[in-house]
């Protein structure tokens, strides 16, 4: 993986992320957004490599419809999602919309750090 864009309306938490591979991956060109439902053409030029999708399930439910959206628009990127408590039936639906792996937002460090590295 040569870049990775981290996209959350969290600001602290997409913060925490970038250190957290900043720290583990030095290699890794990291981008962020806060928003996943307007991506900026400079995103679609990039030829991501990786996506960090976040979902606040305390306030939102994950959203199919963004995921199939963002899947569109970067066609070969992986796109993983990061949230927190889902169901196994959630989780096997975003599976079978093709997401690359699911993430719980509760995940020891350790087990993101595995997934990223896994994917480079």
């Amino acid at each position: 993986m040569k870049n990775l864009l981290i996209i959350d309306r969290q600001p602290l938490l997409r913060l925490g992320v970038r250190l957290l591979v900043a720290s583990h991956l030095p290699t890794v060109e990291i981008f962020e957004a806060n928003c996943r439902h307007s991506l900026s053409e400079f995103y679609s030029k990039k030829n991501i490599s990786m996506i960090l999708l976040g979902f606040d399930t305390d306030r939102e439910e994950v959203n199919r419809a963004d995921v199939v959206r963002i899947q569109k628009q970067f066609p070969t990127t992986r796109l993983i999602v990061y949230a927190g408590c889902l169901s196994e039936d959630e989780i096997q639906s975003l599976l079978n919309l093709g997401i690359y792996a699911f993430l719980s937002k509760c995940a020891p460090v350790e087990q993101v750090i595995e997934c990223l590295q896994i994917n480079q």
